[in-house]
This record gives structure tokens, C-alpha cells and sequence, in this order.
């Protein structure tokens, strides 16, 4: 059980998101410092070669106080889409080069992905699921009273998946309260196909490959839903859950909450195994690669630890390898090809972060 060797690994001043990887380029959001304060990292994209780990360019946000908003990069038609927590903007850059082409100005920071498909780039900001085109125009805005919408939208077949979270202010005391809700809307309109009051507070969303279910994770069950309808195929109530992050594998549903990873039947939600850790946390998403799954443990409350990556055999949840690095993993891991991308942070006195990459084939 050897450790998977690096490609290549850099270190950021001040944390690193998941990247997207296009061509021969791997594109960071993450911290960067700048002359105007040297004392602070403001927001900012990277790009880096993807064999060499070689910076191509960096482009800087303001940072007022904000520093970077967290929000992984989204490349769609030669543009990197971004939020910025400094002056609540959402920007579109020039992929090649960084050169900012246009921004909007919001109420505030976008920090979740932002997937992108028929001309319409979608996020979400509270109150709101929203829709702009690729010249910055916003062309619909989906809200419902008393939701908030926090989990970035799904995209699949020209429809948008949102899940939100209840206003409290706005339930009854009940106990078995199912007032958050699960909608798809047409990406290019905003028009609502459908929405059914399902859950308690939705956080996670992935359509499967065969755009058929959208499965969902909320703070007390994992669900299958028809993407064409709404209809619940099943529903998998979880004692002692939490904020639950999902992956889907081409039969199995992998859900990584607290100190366990789950692993679920596709077809009917059964459970298949569960892979606990002794300490720490599994707070991010899992990573589906060829065979098996990888999730991270960190220690958030601790400043002197290290961040354990392992490698998990999808039909038995046996351990394949592990990794270890200092600090902890603030953001989910990416897999592109045959390489697997690691995001992890170190705080204390001088915080800054590392975007290791090894290589996924073992």
C-alpha cells in the first residue's frame, strides 16, 4: 500500500480552491498578495501549466477587508468565472490571459461553483438561484419566500437543480418539518419545470451521468429524485447526520459526513459499506476515481496536524493508500485524468495554503 507519487505541488499565500483543469492549464481561485496591502491576501485566480505546475499567469481582486470568497474557477467558453468576497463582485476573465472582461456587482460574495451550459452561467447568492450570460446580462432570477438557496445548482440536459434551506423564522414547530425544497428550472429562462417541498435544509446536489436522478443530500437523509419530475425514487434517513457532501460512481452513492463514509446502492439506497476514521473529520466531498473513492480527514481546531488523504475500493471500502500532508483540507479534492488534486491550508501566524497533485493511477 504505497502512497501515490507527486507531480508537482505550490504553495499559495493564503488558500486554495478545488481547480478547474482545461487543456494544459490548471486554474486556482486562492490568495494573493499585492502592493496596495502586504499584510492581507486579497482574492485572485491562478492559472498554472498542468504538467509542470509552471504559473502561466495571476490575476488580483480587491481586497478590502475580504479576501478571496472560496469560490472554485468555472471555465466555459474561454472565460474564467469567479466571485470575490472584497467588493461582492462576480467577474468573467480572459482563460488565456487573466485579463478581466466584465464583472457584476452584488449584494454579496458568490462562494460556491457555478456551473455553466446553454449560454447561461448560474449561481447562487441567498435569496436567489441566478442566471447570467457569457456578456455579464442577468437573464433570470429564481426565488421562493422564506427559502435560501446556499448549495450551488446542478446542470444537466438544459435544466438547473437548486435545493434550498428554510427560513426558521418562517415554520412551524414541528418536529418532522420538510419545508426546504428541491426545483429544476430551464437554464436559458429560469422557468420552474417542477419543485416539491422535500426536505429539511438541502446542501448537496449531482445528477447522475445518465441525467435521469438528481440525488441530494439534506441534514437528515440522502435522496434519489426523477430529474423529469420531481418524484422521490428513494430516500435514506441518516441517525446523527449532519452537513452530508456527495459523489456518485457509476453504481454506488458515496456521502462523506463527520467521521464516516457512507456507500449507497445507486438503484435503491441500500447501504453497500461504511468506512469510519478514528479523529477528525471528513468535511468535504468525495472524489470518484478509476476504482475508487478518496476523501480527506482534517483536524479544524487543531493548527498542528495533518491532513490524510485515502483512497478507498469503491465495492468494499477497503483502503487502497493514504497520503499525508500538514495542515488541514479547507476545500474538496479533483480528479482530471490521471492526476488527483489536493487543496489544503495551514493556519496559525503565517496561513497559507498548498495545491498538491499526484498521480491517480495506483
Amino acid at each position: 500500500m504505497e502512497s501515490p507519487q507527486v507531480r508537482w505541488q505550490t504553495t499559495l499565500p493564503a488558500g486554495v480552491t478545488p481547480p478547474a483543469v482545461v487543456g494544459e492549464t490548471v486554474f486556482v481561485s486562492g490568495g494573493i498578495f499585492n502592493d496596495h496591502n502586504e499584510d492581507h491576501a486579497a482574492g485572485g485566480v491562478y492559472a498554472f501549466d498542468r504538467e509542470t505546475g509552471d504559473e502561466k499567469w495571476k490575476t488580483t481582486f480587491p481586497a478590502l477587508g475580504g479576501g478571496f470568497a472560496g469560490c472554485p474557477p468555472t471555465i466555459y467558453k474561454g472565460s474564467v468565472y469567479v466571485g470575490d468576497a472584497g467588493e461582492h463582485y462576480f467577474h468573467a476573465l480572459d482563460a488565456r490571459t487573466g485579463e478581466k472582461r466584465w464583472h457584476l456587482d452584488l449584494d454579496g460574495s458568490v462562494n460556491e461553483a457555478i456551473p455553466a451550459a446553454n449560454d447561461r452561467v448560474c449561481f447562487v447568492e441567498q435569496e436567489a438561484a441566478i442566471g447570467v450570460d457569457t456578456q455579464g446580462e442577468e437573464r433570470w432570477r429564481y426565488t421562493k419566500d422564506g427559502h435560501v438557496f446556499l448549495a450551488p445548482p446542478a446542470i444537466a440536459d438544459g435544466t438547473a437543480y437548486v435545493g434550498s434551506v428554510y427560513d426558521e423564522r418562517d415554520q412551524s414547530e414541528s418536529e418532522d418539518n420538510t419545508s426546504s425544497l428541491l426545483a429544476a428550472v430551464e437554464v436559458e429562462t429560469g422557468e420552474e419545470q417542477w419543485a416539491h417541498q422535500l426536505g429539511e435544509n438541502f446542501h448537496s446536489l449531482v445528477v447522475d451521468d445518465d441525467n435521469d436522478t438528481l440525488f441530494a443530500c439534506d441534514t437528515r437523509a440522502v435522496y434519489a429524485v426523477e430529474t423529469a419530475t420531481g418524484t422521490q425514487r428513494w430516500r435514506h434517513v441518516i441517525e446523527d447526520f449532519g452537513l452530508g457532501e456527495l459523489a456518485v460512481g457509476d453504481e454506488t452513492v458515496f456521502v462523506a459526513d463527520g467521521r464516516t463514509l457512507r456507500a449507497f446502492e445507486r438503484a435503491d439506497g441500500s447501504t453497500r459499506w461504511q468506512f469510519e476514521i478514528e479523529s477528525g473529520y471528513l468535511r468535504t466531498t468525495p472524489v470518484v476515481i478509476d476504482g475508487a473513492v478518496v476523501v480527506t480527514s482534517e483536524h479544524p481546531q487543531q493548527l498542528s496536524t495533518d491532513a490524510t488523504t485515502y483512497a478507498l475500493d469503491i465495492k468494499t471500502g477497503d483502503i487502497r493508500w493514504t497520503y499525508q500532508q500538514p495542515g488541514n483540507m479547507g476545500y474538496s479534492a479533483a480528479a482530471v485524468g490521471d492526476a488527483l488534486y489536493l487543496p489544503v491550508y495551514r493556519g496559525g501566524g503565517e496561513t497559507e495554503a498548498t495545491l498538491t497533485v499526484l498521480e491517480a493511477e495506483q
